[in-house]
């Protein structure tokens, strides 16, 4: 599943917010994330 966001991300399909729903549902890593759009990844408040 997170290569179907890489892909996305990358082809402008998706956003940043639109990345940060696979890392919350698992199918990715915060790690991951920052080196996917290249920045920290952060849970909104009213997330945690």
């Amino acid at each position: 599943m997170w290569d179907i966001a890489v892909m996305c991300y990358n082809a402008k399909l998706y956003s940043k917010d639109d990345v940060k729903v696979y890392v919350q549902a698992g199918f990715g890593t915060p790690e991951q994330y920052k080196e996917l759009v290249g920045e920290q990844y952060e849970v909104a408040e009213s997330n945690k």
